[in-house]
C-alpha cells in the first residue's frame, strides 16, 4: 500500500492475492460496487486472467458518518501535510474539498497468468489475503504469499470469504492455516474479516478494517529524496490502449516522484520521448498527480497502436532525469531461493559458492516480464547472522530498475525466487570477491563502506553520481555523498567522488616518483605514470594540494620536489611556530588544519612543516589528514576506547563521541586515525581494540 497526500485528496493503493476462485473479484465488486473484470472472455468464464482495478471515494463527510476516529484520523494527515496546501486557505476549506480515495488492483489466482499478478502487485506494501473459509489455503494461495513476501510486503489483510458456506470448525482451521503461512513469510496479518460476497455479510466491517489501516499507516514521502530533492518521476507502464479523440493512454501506480500536465517525458528503457497531454485518476480529470495514485496518462507522442514499441514493462520517466536512467541487463541481486535451486555447493576463500550452470529464469521487475538467465550464487553472512545469497542475473532485454527494489525470478515449472537489486551494472573490473563484499555492505545497510570501497577499486579511482546510482537507492544517494564528505571520507570534485585514501597514497607515490627521477617533470608524464585513468581534474586538484603544502614545486610546467633548507638557519623560527601550534592545540581536543592555520597565522605550507616535526618529536599528529590534535589528546582517546572495550566488546560511534565529549565530525576524525594506525579495526556493526596504550 503506497500513501502520499496530495492537495486535500488522501490516495492509497492495495491488491488482492489469493487463490483461483476464493472470491478476489467478487469481494471487490461487494465492497467497491465496480467490477474489475475488463474483457469480454472474463466476463463469459468468471475467471479474473488480467489485472483489474476498483475503488473507493469517500468524503470527510462520509468518513464521520462511519465513525469519528477515522475523521480524528484524516484530519491528522491535513494538518500534518499543513505545508503543501496553498496558505490563502484555510484548514477548513481545505478539509471541505477532502476526500480519500483507496484503490484496488485486482489480480489474477490461476497459476497460468501468475506474470499477470506480479505486474499488478509491483510497488505495492499492503495487500488483502483472500482465502476461502471452504477450502482454506491453496496452491495460488502459497505463491502469492511468496510472492507477497518477496517483494517487501510486509503486511496484509486476512479476508476470509465465503463465511455463509463454511462451518465454524472449517473458519477456525482456515484462520490457522492462514496465520501460519504468512508467519513463515514474514508477513504481518494486520486485521482478519470473515465476509460473504454474496449476502453481503461483513463487507461494512471489512471497509472499515482497510480505512482505519490505511489511515493508520506511516506516512513516506517519494516526492523528494532524503535531503529533500525532488525525485525522478517512476510510473510502470501495466497497460497501453488507444482511445478516439485522445490517441495514446498509458495506466500504472505513480511510484515516485510527480507527474504533470504539460510535462515533457521519456518511455524508458526505449528511450521514446512525449509530453503529458491530460491526466486521469479514477475517471476524474487532474492538472498534477502524487506518488500512490492509480493514473490513466494520455502522451503525445509518436507511437500508433499498430507500432507496439509501447507495452506493459514500460516506464514513464522524467524527461529532465532521463539522463541519469539506465538500461540494465545485468545485475547483482540478493536472493530468496522459495523453490529449490539445484546446485552444488563448494567452498573457495572462505566463501560459500553455489556451483551451477547458467539458468534460464523470468525476471520479474515492476510490471516488467523478461528472460535471463542467473549465472552463480554465493552464500554470504549478514550482520545479523542470517545467511543469505548474493548472485549475478544477465537479461536479454533492458529493464528500468533502481537498487534497493524488489523483484521476483521464476525458473522451471514452480520454482520461485527473489529479493533485492543490489548493483544495476557490474563494471569487468569489478571481481566476484570484491562484489560479494560491497553486497553485503549494501545488505547490512554500510552505505559509507560501500560507497568508499567502489571507490578505491575503480581504476580510475573517481565515481561519477550516475556510477554512484548503479547501487545506491534514488532516495539516499545525496545523504550518504555527504554523509562521506562531511566525515572527510572522500572529496567530491567537478562531480566526481574520490576517497580520501586515495588521494593520499596517489600523494605518496608521487613524491617517490619525484625523488626517483631526481629532476623536474612535466605534469602530463606524472599524471601518465601514476594515474593514466584517473579524471584529468581529479590530478590536477592532487597536485594543487601537493604544491600549497609545500611537498611538490612548480616551476612553468614541470614539477619537482622543494629545495633543501639549512635546518639551522629557520630552527629559531621553527621552535617559535612548534610553540604556537602547540599552545592552540592543547586549548582543544581536535582542530581542522585550516583552524590551526588561522588561530597560529600560519601558511598551510608552514604549518605543514611544524606539524612533521611535531610529529617527529611525538607531541602532535596530523588525524585523518584534515585535523590535528596533541598527544594528550590522543592519549585520551585512546583510553576512552580500552574503557568502552572493556565495558561493551565493540565500540561505536555513538559511544565513542559522547565518552570523549566532542561532536561527531571530530570523533570520526579520530576513530579513522586509530582505523589507519591499527588500534582498532572497523567491522559492520562497529569497531573492535587491536591495541592498548602504550
Amino acid at each position: 500500500m503506497t500513501n502520499p497526500r496530495t492537495s486535500a485528496v488522501l490516495h492509497f493503493t492495495l491488491a488482492t492475492a489469493g487463490h483461483v476462485d476464493h472470491g478476489k473479484t467478487s469481494l471487490l465488486r461487494a465492497l467497491t460496487g465496480i467490477d474489475p473484470d475488463r474483457l469480454k472472455e472474463e466476463k463469459e468464464r468468471e475467471m479474473t486472467t488480467d489485472i483489474g482495478f476498483a475503488h473507493l471515494r469517500m468524503s470527510l463527510g462520509h468518513l464521520g458518518d462511519r465513525s469519528q476516529k477515522f475523521v480524528d484520523l484524516y484530519r491528522k494527515f491535513l494538518a500534518g501535510d499543513r505545508v503543501r496546501h496553498d496558505e490563502k486557505n484555510s484548514l477548513s476549506e481545505i478539509e471541505a474539498e477532502s476526500e480519500l480515495v483507496i484503490g484496488f488492483v485486482d489480480v489474477p489466482g490461476h497459476g497460468k497468468f501468475l506474470k499477470n499478478m506480479l505486474a499488478g502487485v509491483g510497488g505495492i506494501d499492503m495487500a488483502l489475503l483472500v482465502i476461502a473459509l471452504d477450502e482454506g489455503v491453496m496452491p495460488q494461495t502459497v505463491q502469492h504469499v511468496k510472492i507477497l513476501s518477496l517483494l517487501g510486503v510486509g503486511s496484509c489483510i486476512l479476508v476470509f470469504t465465503k463465511s455463509d458456506l463454511a462451518d465454524e470448525s472449517e473458519k477456525e482451521i482456515a484462520a490457522s492455516q492462514a496465520k501460519e503461512l504468512l508467519h513463515q513469510y514474514r508477513i504481518e496479518p494486520v486485521a482478519a474479516c470473515n465476509v460473504s460476497n454474496v449476502t453481503r455479510e461483513g463487507m461494512e466491517a471489512l471497509k472499515d478494517i482497510i480505512i482505519e489501516k490505511v489511515l493508520s499507516t506511516a506516512f513516506s514521502d517519494n516526492r523528494f529524496d532524503t535531503k529533500g530533492k525532488p525525485m525522478p518521476c517512476f510510473l510502470p507502464v501495466d497497460r497501453v490502449f488507444s482511445k478516439s479523440g485522445y490517441g495514446v493512454v498509458v495506466t500504472g501506480t505513480l511510484i515516485t516522484g510527480e507527474l504533470n500536465v504539460g510535462d515533457n517525458i521519456i518511455i524508458a528503457p526505449d528511450g521514446l520521448g512525449g509530453r503529458v497531454r491530460g491526466l486521469e485518476t479514477f475517471n476524474r480529470k487532474i492538472e498534477k498527480a502524487y506518488p500512490g495514485q492509480r493514473l490513466a496518462v494520455n502522451i503525445a507522442t509518436r507511437v500508433s497502436k499498430e507500432s507496439k514499441v509501447l507495452e506493459r514493462g514500460h516506464c514513464v520517466v522524467s524527461a529532465a532525469g532521463g539522463k541519469d536512467q539506465v538500461r540494465v541487463r545485468t545485475m547483482v541481486v540478493q536472493i530468496d531461493d522459495l523453490g529449490g535451486i539445484e546446485a552444488k555447493i563448494e567452498t573457495k576463500s572462505e566463501r560459500k559458492y553455489r556451483k551451477l550452470k547458467p539458468q534460464p529464469i523470468r525476471f520479474y521487475h515492476g510490471t516488467a516480464e523478461r528472460s535471463g538467465s542467473l549465472r552463480w550464487l554465493a552464500e554470504i553472512e549478514r550482520a545479523d547472522g542470517s545467511i543469505t545469497c548474493i548472485g549475478q542475473i544477465f537479461l536479454k532485454e533492458p529493464v528500468l530498475a533502481y537498487p534497493g527494489q524488489n523483484y521476483v525470478l521464476r525458473y522451471g515449472d514452480y520454482g520461485i525466487a527473489g529479493g533485492e537489486i543490489l548493483i544495476t551494472a557490474r563494471p569487468r573490473w569489478l571481481g566476484r570477491e570484491d562484489l560479494l563484499s560491497i553486497g553485503k555492505s549494501l545488505l547490512d545497510r554500510e552505505y559509507r563502506a560501500a560507497v568508499l570501497d567502489y571507490a578505491r577499486l575503480k581504476p580510475g579511482l573517481a565515481l561519477s553520481r550516475r556510477e554512484l546510482g548503479t547501487f545506491l537507492s534514488l532516495k539516499e544517494i545525496e545523504e550518504k555523498l555527504a554523509e562521506v564528505i562531511e566525515e572527510k571520507q572522500a572529496v567530491f570534485l567537478n562531480n566526481l567522488l574520490i576517497a580520501r585514501e586515495s588521494l593520499e597514497s596517489l600523494s605518496s607515490k608521487v613524491k617517490e616518483f619525484l625523488t626517483d627521477v631526481g629532476e623536474p617533470v612535466p605534469y602530463e608524464t606524472l599524471r601518465v605514470e601514476l594515474a593514466p585513468l584517473m579524471e584529468r581534474v581529479v590530478f590536477q586538484h592532487l597536485v594543487n594540494h601537493l604544491i600549497e603544502s609545500g611537498l611538490v614545486a612548480k616551476s612553468e610546467d614541470r614539477l619537482s620536489l622543494p629545495r633543501d633548507k639549512d635546518d639551522e638557519a629557520v630552527s629559531p623560527e621553527l621552535n617559535q611556530n612548534q610553540k604556537r601550534v602547540m599552545d592552540v592545540l592543547e586549548g582543544e581536543f581536535v582542530l581542522e588544519l585550516s583552524e590551526v592555520a588561522n588561530q597560529t597565522g600560519l601558511s598551510e605550507a608552514e604549518l605543514k612543516k611544524v606539524l612533521e616535526s611535531l610529529e617527529k618529536a611525538e607531541q602532535a599528529f596530523v588525524v585523518n589528514y584534515e585535523f590535528a590534535a596533541s598527544k594528550g589528546a590522543i592519549d585520551k582517546a585512546h583510553k576512552v576506547l580500552v574503557q568502552i572495550w572493556n565495558q561493551k566488546r565493540n565500540i561505536s560511534p555513538g559511544d565513542f563521541r559522547q565518552e570523549v565529549g566532542t561532536s561527531r565530525k571530530y570523533a570520526m576524525a579520530l576513530l579513522a586515525h586509530f582505523d589507519d594506525s591499527k588500534v582498532t579495526r572497523r567491522l559492520p556493526s562497529g569497531r573492535v581494540l587491536l591495541k592498548g596504550p602504550s
